[in-house]
Parts: C-alpha cells; structure tokens; sequence
C-alpha cells in the first residue's frame, strides 16, 4: 500500500489553500461590486476585467479543493498515529510504500468514527432537502406542486447515501484504508466524504433547478 500523504505534502496544500484563499478574498467583492457595471465604466482595462472575473470564478474552488485536501491530509496523519505508524517527513524515504514506515501497529478503539459524521451529515442534508420541498411547496406559484413531484428523489437519494454512511460504521464490514488487508470492503474517509458530499450536493441543486425549468415550461405548454 501507498503512503497517500506526507509533511511535505501538506505543507504545500496548506500554502497552495492560502492562496487560493487570499485570491478569492481579493477578487471576489471587487466582482460582486462592478456585477451590474459595464466593464467601459470600470477603472480597469478589459484585460484586468477578464482576469478579475475568472480569479473571482475559479479562486473559490480552488479554494475548497485545496482545504478539503488539506484536512485529508491531517486527517490520515491521525489515522496513521491511531494505527502505530509514523507520519513521515517525505514519503520517498519510505520509497512511498507503507510498509517500510515504522510501525507498532494496532487497530484504534474508536474506528469508524468518521462514518459516524458523514452519517449525520447525510441526515442533516436529507432534512435540508425535505425543507426545500416544503418550502416549494408553499410557493402560490401554480407549477409548485409539479416541481416538488419532480424533485422528490433528491431527499430519497440523501436518504440513501446517509444509510450507507451509517453501514460504514460495522467494523466486521468495513475497514479503515489503514487497517490491513482483508475480505473488508474501505470505508470513506471523513474529508473524501465531505468532498463527495459537495458534488453531490452540487447535482442535488441542478436536478432541482431543472425540475423547476422542467415544471415551468409544462405550465407555460398547458396555458400556451
């Protein structure tokens, strides 16, 4: 098995996530500001309005990838401990295999609790789901109710994901990807779960958006 992070690596992310995040912190308001602005208006050329804009657009997810690839890598360092390896300086001294990492090992009391996390956070998110329905639901406009019916699989899919996460958690099934091999199938780490869980939060948005285009143009056929 590969050693998946060292300090050297996570000394980079963390200095690639701060500058993600100080580029974003300068792009982003001045964006927000000049949005309804013609870019001959600005005090900038159209070269610097066209870098402006981009830095503003790409900075925030760069920004997210590198913290969330950050927090995995502290996070493995702590399931390295917790299992009796070393974290190492630079994992080419190692010739980046886990097996010539120093090691006492044994298996942690409390593995799996990552899954229980990524368990309430799907819980937490199949409930946010279910309120926006029923906000929808209240909505006067006459294709409400069409477009909940059209977005009724997005809290059933949470739902889903979360009895998964929660299925994780029996360490007779799952194993941490530290734990040695064996018939068990890798649980998700915490920061993969929360990585994953934004994509498919990102999916859940559009499905619903289009329910509502979807139950928009019904409406606009129906009366048409």
């Amino acid at each position: 098995m590969k050693i998946a992070f060292d300090r050297r690596d996570a000394r980079r992310l963390l200095a690639a996530a701060c500058i993600a995040s100080g580029i974003a912190l300068v792009s982003v308001p001045p964006a927000i500001l000049f949005l309804d602005s013609a870019p001959a208006s600005l005090p900038l050329s159209d070269g610097a309005f066209l870098l402006l804009y981009l830095a503003a657009m790409i900075s925030p997810c760069l920004t997210v990838l590198f913290w969330l690839a950050y927090a995995e890598a502290r996070l493995y360092f702590k399931r390295l401990a917790a299992y009796g390896y070393g974290v190492p300086a630079q994992k080419r001294d190692y010739g980046s295999s886990l097996a010539n990492l120093p090691c006492e090992y044994r298996i942690p009391e409390n593995a799996g609790w990552e899954s229980r996390i990524l368990t309430i956070l799907g819980a937490a998110l199949t409930a946010v789901s279910i309120l926006v329905l029923l906000a929808m639901r209240q909505s006067e406009r006459p294709y409400a109710e069409l477009t909940v019916i059209l977005s009724v699989p997005v809290p059933f899919f949470w739902m889903i994901r979360s009895l998964l996460w929660y299925r994780q958690q029996d360490n007779t099934k799952f194993r941490d990807d530290l734990a040695r091999p064996d018939a068990r199938k890798i649980r998700d780490d915490l920061a993969r779960g929360i990585g994953n869980a934004l994509v498919l939060a990102f999916g859940s948005a559009l499905w619903m958006t289009g329910a509502l285009m979807a139950a928009e143009l019904t409406e606009f056929a129906r009366r048409g």
